[in-house]
């Protein structure tokens, strides 16, 4: 749940007739809790209010709520887990079938509604040299982009194919590896950026 404030967020869930609902959960202030709530141990609560559209659950208003409620916590929200916290909210409003929710934050319940582009995503790529000799990989050089690193692996892949990259052994590199977003380096060959299918290529004696 990357991204999401677990004090004020929204859930989105969608039934088999593709009818959706917005229930916006909100971290209480603290006073609506009743002296009879506190002597039976409860120390915080998430107000819920369920939605027809997004745009109404990004408002919050309350104008054109479906239905609405708190939920009472034995401990404070802050100290909770996120997965807690929605498990709470979905028992309460009855929404208990997980595979049919997705939890938005409020930043994005708002670029939605705008009909705003996704933000780009940053990828990073880490570029090694393995020396089969010595099964050892060479980290050669780290790029983080949201564009296209095929030009730089390319080139990568050359300058090793024609020798120009030695391992700290003092022999050539075998091949090219590469790592995305901290993955296990695997083939160059092997991956997305090369443009190619194993099937279409010498596998390099591996």
């Amino acid at each position: 749940m990357s991204g999401i404030d677990k004090r004020d967020f929204i859930i989105m869930h969608v039934d088999d007739n593709d009818k959706a609902v917005y229930i916006r959960a909100t971290e209480g202030t603290g006073d609506n809790l009743l002296q009879e709530d506190i002597d039976l141990g409860y120390v915080d609560y998430v107000n819920y209010t369920i939605y027809g559209t997004l745009k109404e659950a990004v408002i919050d208003d309350g104008e054109n709520e479906i239905d609405g409620g708190m939920v009472l916590c034995s401990q404070l929200v802050a100290d909770m887990y996120f997965d807690d916290i929605l498990t709470n909210v979905l028992e309460m409003t009855g929404f208990t079938d997980t595979e049919n929710i997705e939890c938005i934050s409020i930043e994005e319940a708002e670029r939605r509604t705008n009909h705003e582009p996704a933000p780009a995503h940053k990828v990073r790529y880490e570029f090694f040299g393995y020396d089969k000799d010595h099964d050892v990989s060479e980290s050669l050089m780290t790029v983080i982009t949201d564009g296209n690193v095929a030009d730089i692996a390319s080139l990568l892949d050359k300058s090793i194919k024609n020798e120009e990259r030695v391992s700290k052994s003092g022999e050539p590199f075998d091949w090219l590896q590469v790592s995305i977003d901290f993955s296990e380096p695997v083939y160059y060959m092997d991956t997305p950026i090369s443009g190619k299918e194993p099937d279409d290529y010498e596998q390099d004696g591996r």
